[in-house]
């Protein structure tokens, strides 16, 4: 058996990923920003705020509004995970058009305390990055709990 497996994505890719919101199955979507060779390679992602049973409803999706901000992402499966499906490719997709230069990463546990934004990582105070997304790279486990989390109108705890 494959303990892991890669999906391999580009900017533009939307996927589906499987969610339980009140018990009843669906999917959520993600659409791949940008992979940051500044972040150590992982992809930057948005959500979307939609849930559908189907999983081919993508074209919706990415007319919502997002879930909750831009996050880094791994698409490295482990185990039996059931795996994401690319479920629409934008050839034509730019960064720009999901707002790429607004998209801000907190690295907060190092001293001194940074911001990453358009690529780089620059040195702020400490109360700058308050409400700033932190630079965790989620897994798919994870970042599926944090979107059905999310989706019920919660908040997971700070890691």
């Amino acid at each position: 058996m494959e303990l892991t497996r890669t999906l391999t994505v580009t900017a533009g890719c939307t996927l589906a990923l499987p969610v339980m919101v009140r018990r009843v199955a669906g999917f959520a979507y993600c659409r791949v920003i940008s992979r940051e060779p500044s972040m150590g390679g992982a992809f930057l992602v948005e959500v979307f705020n939609h849930v559908s049973k189907r999983r081919d409803d993508a074209q919706n999706a990415i007319r919502q509004r997002r879930l909750f901000d831009p996050v880094l992402a791994s698409f490295i499966f482990f185990g039996t995970h059931p795996c994401w499906r690319i479920v629409l490719r934008q050839h034509n997709f730019s960064k720009q058009d999901a707002g790429y230069n607004s998209v801000k990463i907190a690295y907060n546990k190092g001293h001194p305390p940074q911001l990453w934004q358009r690529g780089k990582s620059r040195v702020v105070k400490a109360s700058e990055l308050e409400g700033v997304e932190p630079a965790i790279v989620w897994i798919p486990a994870q970042l599926e709990e944090r979107v059905e989390v999310e989706l019920l109108g919660g908040k997971l705890p700070a890691r």
